[in-house]
């Protein structure tokens, strides 16, 4: 609902709820607060972590520094 004014917003706003009303809907006021009965679901928000690089320690799996050639 972009327009100019707030009045128009407002004469928009009521036009949609008498629409919605006049088809059946139903508008239900809840009480302030929050509610008792919430169910959240878990989701991942975000780009899952990077797999850590295990190609070096595969490499060096002894333990040991690697012998220098002299």
């Amino acid at each position: 609902m972009k327009s100019d004014s707030k009045a128009t917003d407002r004469t928009s706003l009521e036009a949609l709820t008498e629409a919605y009303l006049s088809k059946g809907g139903t508008i239900t006021q809840c009480a302030p607060g929050p509610s008792e009965n919430v169910t959240y679901k878990h989701s991942m928000r975000g780009r899952p972590r990077a797999k850590p690089d295990t190609t070096e320690k595969t490499q060096n799996s002894t333990g040991s520094a690697p012998a220098a050639d002299a």
